[in-house]
């Protein structure tokens, strides 16, 4: 009777074992359930937590070509960005050939090592049709500018209809056209160019049209132009960017109206700066003095525009987003080791550059000393205590004085 008491106790030992060892498998594979879970949900929501030691491979796409100064200027500072947060960092040049740059991207994301992230650009369409590619291919997305109304209509925003696209950095390009014609037509009133019929007329040069940062900007100028009911703006002609094609058309344009018409040309506005120093050309070409009897001023910081902002030749300049890639680079940094930068995609304020500023900006921007600002200052990662981005110009300029 004992050896079958002892035998039964251990039997249902032995049930009550296999029992909880049955629970325990359940319960660890449920815990492995909801942790692989929260770990695909953070790789695609908050970036992956990546070892410090190894580069974080970027490509960007650029619409310019290495020769254009303003973009010279951007993506030498990005490579500076790039060396402080061990970044690798490849630039593409598509040459204003925008079927190119799409094509640049459907050839980046369908390499067998894709980058981990792409930065793509929004001008004629590059930034919607580069973004639903690379969310094909899964590759993590920025977008620097912004889409035109009819891309939105298509692409949504960010982390919407398509989740690779992850953020991006905007300009206040509607500002900076606002700023350039306030400064043309303040000056050209001061000095009373007006014509004889009493009207103030000044002549537009645009970039390249359906481009976001184009047609902000000549929004800008028409918001300027509610608000002085006496300017007329002639013509808006698109000089593609280019310097010497913005030379040849105004040279036209006061041939036709001043030379010809008799009509009094007050001043020029300019979507960028190589456009207007152009401008300057056409003027003095036409006998007139630019900052005397005619004035100019347009948008991104160039050497050759400021020292000509020194010189009075242009009553002003408008950028400050020549930092563009590398804020974000910094943004991607610190999302591949975790820190979202969600809610934090404000647009980039643009300053205005005139005789009384410029010197100063020359003293430490003439020789391109991005090497000299540390990077590494702006990242929430690896400054735990900041509570928000500082992208500021005032922030750069700090670090160089």
């Amino acid at each position: 009777m004992g050896k079958v008491s002892e035998k039964n106790s251990n039997a249902s030992f032995k049930r009550i074992f296999d029992m909880i060892a049955s629970n325990m498998r359940i319960f660890l594979l449920h815990v492995a359930t909801v942790f692989t879970i929260f770990s695909v949900a953070h790789l695609l929501f908050s970036g992956s937590v990546a070892a410090e030691n190894e580069p974080i491979r970027v490509t960007f796409i650029s619409v310019a070509s290495e020769k254009e100064v303003f973009w010279g200027n951007m993506t030498g500072m990005a490579k500076a960005a790039a060396e402080d947060l061990n970044i690798d960092l490849e630039v593409l040049y598509s040459n204003r050939d925008h079927i190119r740059a799409v094509d640049l991207a459907a050839e980046v994301t369908a390499r067998p090592d894709k980058p981990d992230y792409l930065i793509v650009v929004g001008e004629k369409n590059v930034g919607g049709k580069s973004i639903a590619i690379a969310d094909r291919a899964r590759v993590k997305t920025l977008l620097f500018g912004d889409l035109t109304a009819d891309e939105k209509k298509r692409i949504g925003t960010p982390r919407s209809r398509y989740l690779s696209w992850i953020g991006q950095r905007r300009i206040d390009d509607f500002g900076a056209g606002y700023q350039v014609a306030r400064s043309i037509l303040d000056c050209a009133d001061r000095a009373n160019l007006y014509s004889s019929d009493g009207k103030l007329y000044i002549f537009g040069l645009a970039g390249v049209f359906k481009t976001s940062f184009n047609e902000e900007r000549v929004r800008g100028l028409k918001k300027a132009l509610t608000e002085y009911p006496d300017a007329v703006l002639l013509q808006m002609i698109p000089a593609y960017w280019k310097q010497d094609r913005a030379e040849y058309i105004v040279e036209g344009l006061f041939a036709r109206y001043q030379a010809h018409s008799g009509i009094k040309v007050g001043a020029i506005w300019s979507a960028n700066s190589d456009m207007a120093v152009g401008a300057a050309a056409a003027a003095r070409t036409a006998g007139m003095v630019p900052g005397k009897n005619v004035f100019i001023s347009g948008i991104d910081y160039i050497e050759e525009g400021i020292r000509k902002v020194q010189s009075g030749e242009l009553c002003s300049i408008v950028g400050g987003h020549f930092a563009e890639i590398a804020w974000l680079l910094v943004m991607i940094h610190d999302y591949h080791f975790g820190k979202d930068f969600l809610g934090e995609m404000e647009k980039t304020e643009m300053y205005t550059l005139t005789q009384e500023n410029a010197d100063l900006f020359m003293k430490y921007f003439s020789d391109s000393q991005w090497g000299k600002i540390d990077f590494t200052r702006f990242s929430r990662v690896l400054n735990p205590d900041l509570d928000h981005y500082n992208f500021s110009f005032e922030e750069i300029l700090r670090q160089l004085q």
